[in-house]
């Protein structure tokens, strides 16, 4: 069978607020969720652990030159290097998205060099709408056969140290280039690999306050202007993340003390990106 890993770089303690925190539950229930049984998950954070098959390794996350360190380091740990190693095929997963449930299953019947959404999937917290934007380009969550993901492209050998692969350079510029002329292979839209989450507490939305323990360090208006970004909130249909929609739909309420809202009407424009942009 084939066998399939996730690295996910867990958002330090500091910087979590209590909604953080649930969205890093829900993905973990995702994770572990899977109907497919041969994976293992390698997760970067402040504590080591082993429990089932995830990995937890420490780094230090006191500045951005500490924390690369740290991460070269723990790259080339013998427990990291044999954790890893018998993947045949890798992906990155953020700590507050979701892993459809038979994302796994589907891609192990199929042969690939790289498997991901041409469809983008999109949860807005504080609405509960899900959407879709066709883009051209493979998002960070990509499943990568393991001879690609772990490549340096410098030397077009294999890395000894995962952090200088083609895992980690820019997916947007460098895994477009590099899979130009290989085996891709890209999911119905209904059945994407997985869903971005949006929220008004992250950094990528421009919060203001890290972490934001309450709704007074968000500003809505802000982070609405954010969504716009991705086009007309139309309602997309998808599956493989039924058994967690309940979940989600209940955090912004539990946070806000509010109920879930609805989005501002889209422009004109909006539309018109919207419907060259997005698939039902």
């Amino acid at each position: 069978m084939k066998k399939f890993l996730f690295i996910t770089h867990l958002t330090p303690k500091k910087y979590r607020s209590a909604l953080r925190e649930k969205l890093m539950e829900v993905m973990q229930a995702a994770l572990a969720g899977q109907q497919y049984p041969e994976w293992k998950a390698l997760w970067i954070g402040e504590e080591e652990s082993v429990k089932g098959n995830i990995k937890t390794v420490k780094a230090n996350n006191d500045s951005k030159e500490e924390h690369s360190k740290s991460l070269n380091e723990i790259y080339l740990r013998t427990d990291v290097k044999e954790f890893i190693e018998d993947c045949d095929y890798v992906s990155k997963l953020d700590d507050d998205d979701l892993i459809s449930s038979h994302c796994l299953e589907r891609a192990a019947t199929l042969d690939f060099d790289c498997y991901f959404d041409l469809h983008h999937a999109f949860y807005d917290i504080t609405s509960g709408s899900i959407t879709q934007q066709k883009r051209n380009w493979i998002p960070s969550t990509a499943i990568h056969k393991k001879e690609h993901a772990f490549k340096d492209l410098s030397s077009g050998k294999m890395s000894d140290n995962l952090l200088n692969s083609l895992l980690y350079d820019h997916h947007a510029n460098a895994w477009i280039a590099y899979y130009k002329n290989l085996r891709i292979i890209n999911p119905a839209a209904k059945e994407p690999v997985y869903l971005r989450v949006l929220s008004p507490t992250s950094r990528t939305a421009g919060v203001p306050v890290t972490p934001a323990t309450t709704v007074a360090d968000i500003k809505l208006e802000s982070y609405q202007a954010y969504l716009k970004q991705f086009g007309n909130w139309r309602s997309a249909h998808i599956t493989g993340f039924e058994n967690y929609m309940p979940a989600l739909d209940k955090l912004w309420p539990a946070f806000s003390g509010k109920p879930l809202g609805s989005l501002p009407p889209a422009t004109f424009s909006e539309k018109l990106k919207g419907l060259f942009g997005f698939s039902k």
